[in-house]
């Protein structure tokens, strides 16, 4: 059974069941012939099929139905569940919102916002959940040329020639996923407008915040590509100005590098020079060590013949004290001898 529906084919206006029977208990119209007017199911706007409301056997709740009196049919297209609708209406009463995407945050300004606006691509014709018109103080503006389209999932994802058509086409689309938390969580057949909009209410806080999803289309329009390209020049002027300071600055270190190598071959033949100086000196120094070795050698060898010769004339000296010390005895012998034989005589 169905107990929920649009009031028109085309406007996102979802009554319930449960409503309309509080509604004919209070005028007293249960079991007295109440003639429902039109609803419709869920569905694409344009493709809705005409429902009825009734009240259930046995006078409690109700339910609608299609004129066929197949309680299981669903309408053209995939069922639209409720959870899906409420969310969809939510995101289009938004009046701004900032998008996470990943890693980035693309805070947005809503201006204008619409639900299932044809969008005709080629042979194709899409109708997105909703799409805004919108301005910001990012790049996503200029880049999505101030228009998003946002397609909510809960039961089935957004097929991939749909997201590529719309990037094909310079359209950005942004996916956004309707978890456990988000969804209306209300028994449909006891649901009532007033928890529909409590519902809502609750979503638009939380999605005023900021709502997660991806990018099924990331374009960028011809101002954003002209923008870019404008800034890649730019950007590619100051490289190459930068290329030709650095150069400059190049051919600068160039002729310093030339002329530190000239200093330094100067530096490197004077200090061979040097060091043939430093040789020689060496060589020089070395010399006169050996000659002063020799000179000492010499020296020594002087010394040694001198204590030689001195302790020679000091045997002589004796040689002769004792020499002289005899011929003395001798002399005195002989005056000894002479005068002895003078008295004798």
């Amino acid at each position: 059974m169905k107990f929920w529906a649009y009031e028109t084919p085309y406007c996102n206006n979802i009554v319930f069941a449960a409503d309309i029977e509080a509604n004919k208990a209070a005028r007293r119209l249960i079991g007295r012939g109440w003639t429902s007017p039109k609803f419709y199911s869920d569905g694409d706007p344009g493709r809705r099929e005409v429902m009825f409301q009734r009240t259930n056997p046995g006078g409690k709740g109700g339910h609608f139905y299609f004129r066929s009196e197949d309680s299981d049919r669903e309408g053209e297209g995939a069922r639209e569940t409720l959870s899906h609708a409420l969310c969809k209406r939510a995101i289009s009463e938004l009046t701004g919102t900032t998008l996470r995407v990943g890693g980035r945050e693309i805070s947005i300004r809503i201006l204008e916002s619409s639900s299932e606006t044809d969008v005709v691509i080629g042979e194709n014709r899409y109708r997105p959940d909703v799409s805004f018109r919108f301005e910001s103080d990012c790049e996503h503006e200029m880049k999505w040329g101030g228009v998003l389209h946002v397609e909510v999932w809960h039961t089935h994802a957004t097929g991939e020639t749909k997201a590529k058509d719309f990037f094909n086409a310079g359209l950005a689309m942004f996916e956004m996923r309707v978890t456990e938390k988000l969804q209306f969580n209300v028994a449909e057949n006891v649901a009532t407008r007033a928890d529909m909009d409590q519902h809502v209410e609750w979503l638009k806080r939380l999605f005023s915040g900021w709502i997660g999803g991806k990018m099924l289309s990331d374009p960028k329009s011809r101002e954003y590509l002209l923008s870019e390209n404008k800034s890649l020049l730019k950007s590619l002027g100051q490289a190459r100005m930068e290329k030709s300071s650095v150069e400059k600055e190049l051919e600068e270190a160039r002729g310093q590098v030339s002329g530190v190598r000239k200093e330094l071959a100067t530096e490197r033949l004077i200090s061979a020079g040097r060091q043939t100086d430093a040789n020689q000196l060496k060589e020089l120094v070395a010399q006169k060590d050996r000659e002063l070795q020799k000179v000492n050698t010499e020296k020594g060898q002087m010394r040694a013949a001198n204590a030689a010769a001195g302790e020679s004339l000091l045997l002589w000296r004796l040689v002769a004290a004792c020499s002289i010390s005899l011929l003395a005895l001798l002399m005195i012998g002989l005056l000894w001898l002479r005068f002895a034989a003078g008295a004798h005589n």
